[in-house]
């Protein structure tokens, strides 16, 4: 069940560049009805980044399977909403229901980076919730925030009610029931209540918290969002959590320990399942290290035989630099080779010993050599500088590394290939973070940063490299929140005040107004960033992330000495405190595929089809690639055979007619497709019915239709005025009559097209609305600047509140 637009809410997204990422717009969106909880999921960021975070989708569809709760979501608005929102004085609302905020019982917050948590503040400030927990009243929602930001809450603890840490399918199912119980009570009651739960810390009730951890991957699934406008749109299937590499910079690798593996079974089941209810052509399998996974050989077999005919392709992100990645990349490349990126993280064989790299360099060029070999033009390669013990030397040799690279890559790509050669190198700064072996290291200050990207950059040169580093600025201030403590508060309130939003956009990031925020505070950067005393207390210490901390200071001391510690999932344990009876790597069984018979179909002969649709709702508010998107995605869902375009990366091969004006609906979209399955046309009509059935109403399909030649479009346009409408669309009917030879002015973007009256005709009929005039024009004159103009030059005052596009007309014999 699809929801309404409120009609607030439409009133306000007509007036920003992206409409579609304010409503629920995606396939699995949900719509309820008497929910007893009504629970708000917030990612800090705009849409484009917020849909596709697995975290916030896995607990939309976790909190969702229950019937009286219902979860909707909101995202950071951009910077035209946000000044949109401010003007009418309206507070920011949910995807799903366009309710405010602060009507929520629970307002969840995610906290993917430390940079994102000034737009928290500007959410709440929007939402009218009271910026600090002790300002909050009963009434108010309850604020929680959970994610890798939350493993050092410290600094953020005055503005969120409670935190979650760790894994939070089960954490905010028991928040949601414990809350649900005690709907009526005072908000400490409510929260007194949330305090016991595994993997919560309340500020000022808990003084210590242990993360929550879900034991069995196999246990959690969700129903993906697919978004219908821009937005990350591959079907996303997570194959394991936690990481044993042990890489000593890496936080991610220790907070979500220990390693479990989803089986394989319920991998390849996920994977198939996903991509034929989606309609996507992309698979991606996830996880910190996707090659590490014990079934990946296997199961990209897999994958490979059942989507290549499907033309499906396969990502895995977070490759290791060996023989066997390549191998598999080899396998997957048939459908789409797209370009690899490999982290190396230093250039000399030292500093990777210090930070636990375990890669030689002979392993890096021999991956590489083969790389380029099969046929790899374009490779993406991490480095990071302001490693602990960083010497000249090691940026020496990450120049020298890049050469010896740069050789291999000409030595052993085709001919064809070389001269597109294109190394992409990326740098980005170390920040120590909390619960790593690095916690307590000195960070580089900016001027530190800013020498080395000097140098990199005098250094790497040459047509087939581009050079590209992180934002040192940024660094500076990202490691002053990684290791904050409650003082820094008020420099995040201060940063927020001042318009510090969208941190993490380089190019909207304002230095200045966190340099003024810092010492409007009295804080001191540096001392933030001074190496830290492993026999002082951390503002962090009170979390437990399972990882102990005796075994992190160890391994601080292994760094220094260069010392590796190997990966237990199959050295020995190296003790690190996670494991116990329940809390232990889980690896999946054994996965035996059997290839499907698949029975020998020879293509029928292809056949041609027009699909007619209905637009409206939501979806008047697709821009034309959009409606593209899901025209396509949706007909894949039918499990058709299409005649398809495009070598490396197959297509259905669709056409439409004219592109539809943002916010216009329509009575009247065509796309037509062209099918080699020998299937009837009333079969055919059931699936697209299906497919459709919540994106656009299917209306009819037409056998063989000749070539889209269309002249003419008539649309109706719902005229407002002051007075009688009914006078006013008459006038406008009759002023088009009057000035037939009249050549009219219509402003078309950044200049002005002029037409002739007597090629449109303007009607005011009785079987209309008395607001409704019948427009006919040319396909590439939009109606209402054409009876905007025409009022003006009349002195008739109007306001076009709504078009909808109801006919063609053409040289086509199918066109009307």
């Amino acid at each position: 069940m699809k929801s309404e637009i409120n009609p607030k809410v439409e009133q306000i997204i007509k007036n920003v560049q992206k409409p579609l990422t304010y409503i629920a717009c995606e396939d699995s969106a949900v719509v309820k009805n008497n929910a007893v909880l009504d629970f708000c999921l917030v990612y800090p960021d705009i849409y484009e980044l917020a849909i596709a975070n697995l975290g916030i989708n896995i607990l939309y569809s976790v909190l969702n399977k229950k019937k009286d709760i219902w979860a909707q979501r909101a995202y950071m608005p951009d910077l035209d909403m946000i000044e949109e929102l401010e003007k009418s004085d309206y507070p920011l609302f949910s995807l799903e229901e366009g309710r405010s905020l602060n009507d929520f019982d629970v307002v969840g917050f995610s906290m993917p980076h430390e940079l994102s948590y000034p737009n928290i503040l500007k959410i709440l400030e929007l939402s009218r919730i009271p910026i600090r927990r002790n300002d909050r009243a009963d009434n108010d929602p309850i604020v929680i925030a959970g994610g890798h930001g939350a493993f050092n809450p410290a600094s953020m603890s005055p503005f969120i009610d409670a935190f979650v840490i760790g894994d939070g399918e089960v954490a905010a199912q028991e928040i949601a029931e414990k809350i649900k119980a005690k709907n009526n009570r005072s908000r400490n009651e409510k929260l007194e209540a949330i305090s016991g739960i595994k993997g919560v810390w309340v500020p000022g009730l808990n003084k210590t918290v242990e993360k929550s951890t879900v034991v069995d991957l196999n246990e959690v699934c969700h129903d993906p969002l697919i978004p219908s406008s821009k937005g990350e749109k591959r079907q996303v299937v997570e194959i394991m959590r936690g990481c044993t590499a042990g890489c000593r910079f890496c936080q991610a690798g220790f907070i979500n320990r220990p390693l479990r593996e989803k089986k394989a079974s319920k991998v390849f089941k996920e994977g198939l399942d996903g991509i034929a209810s989606c309609g996507l052509n992309q698979l991606s399998l996830l996880s910190l290290s996707t090659s590490d996974y014990s079934q990946i050989e296997k199961i990209v077999e897999a994958f490979s035989d059942e989507l290549k005919e499907k033309n499906v392709s396969i990502s895995l992100p977070s490759l290791r630099m060996d023989d066997f990645a390549v191998e598999m990349l080899t396998k997957i490349a048939a459908i789409k080779k797209t370009g690899l990126t490999f982290a190396i993280e230093a250039g000399s064989q030292r500093l990777r010993d210090v930070i636990n790299k375990n890669l030689d360099e002979e392993q890096i060029i021999s991956t590489l050599s083969a790389v380029f070999e099969k046929g790899w033009s374009k490779v993406k390669l991490y480095f990071m500088i302001g490693l602990p013990t960083e010497t000249q030397k090691d940026l020496d040799d990450i120049v020298r590394l890049i050469d010896r690279i740069s050789v291999v890559a000409k030595e052993n790509l085709p001919k064809k290939l070389k001269k597109k050669l294109k190394l992409n190198i990326s740098v980005s700064n170390f920040v120590p973070k909390p619960h790593t072996p690095f916690q307590w290291a000195r960070q580089d200050d900016l001027s530190a940063f800013k020498e080395k990207h000097r140098f990199l950059t005098s250094k790497i040169r040459g047509p087939h490299l581009n050079l590209r580093w992180h934002n040192a600025e940024q660094s500076d201030i990202e490691g002053l929140l990684a290791r904050a403590d409650e003082k820094i508060a008020d420099v995040i309130e201060r940063a927020y005040k001042k318009g510090a939003l969208f941190n993490n956009f380089s190019e909207r990031f304002d230095y200045d107004a966190w340099l003024e925020s810092v010492k409007e505070s009295g804080v001191d950067i540096e001392e933030y960033q001074n190496e830290r005393s492993q026999e002082k207390s951390l503002p962090w210490d009170f979390v437990d992330c399972g990882v102990d901390k005796e075994f992190l200071i160890e391994e601080s001391k292994k760094a220094l000495k260069g010392e590796d510690t190997a990966d237990c999932r199959n050295e020995k344990c190296p003790k690190c405190g996670v494991c116990e009876a329940e809390i232990r790597n889980r690896l999946s069984d054994d996965f035996e595929f059997e290839p499907t018979k698949k029975q020998a179909v020879g293509d029928q002969e292809a056949r041609k089809f027009r699909l007619v649709l209905e637009r409206e709702g939501q979806f008047k508010y697709l821009s034309h690639l959009e409606w593209i998107a899901l025209v396509e995605r949706k007909l894949r869902q039918t499990g058709l055979r299409f005649v398809s375009k495009g070598k490396f990366n197959p297509r259905p091969k669709l056409s439409f007619s004219q592109a539809l004006p943002l916010g216009f609906s329509s009575e009247y979209e065509l796309a037509d497709f062209t099918i080699k399955d020998n299937i009837s046309e009333s079969e055919l009509c059931l699936r697209l019915e299906k497919v459709f059935a919540h994106a656009a109403k299917f209306k009819k399909l037409i056998s063989s239709p000749e070539k889209m030649i269309f002249e003419t479009a008539t649309y109706h346009l719902k005229i407002k005025n002051g007075q009688d409408d009914g006078s006013i669309v008459k006038a406008l009917a009759q002023a088009a009559d009057d000035n037939k030879d009249k050549a009219l002015k219509i402003e078309k973007r950044d200049r002005f097209l002029s037409i002739k009256l007597n090629e449109c005709i303007l009607k005011s009929e009785k079987s209309l609305a008395d607001d409704l005039l019948k427009v006919t024009c040319p396909v590439g004159v939009r109606p209402d600047s054409l009876v905007k103009a025409l009022a003006k030059d009349n002195a008739i005052v109007i306001e076009v509140k709504d078009v909808r596009k109801m006919a063609l007309t053409g040289r086509s014999s199918n066109g009307k």
